[in-house]
């Protein structure tokens, strides 16, 4: 489980961090 909610929070900070670079 570990595991699993490390790579979501991984993809969610990804696509955070694409999310903000595509609005700037």
């Amino acid at each position: 489980m570990g595991f699993l909610d490390a790579g979501h929070y991984l993809t969610r900070s990804a696509f955070s961090s694409i999310g903000v670079s595509h609005r700037l």
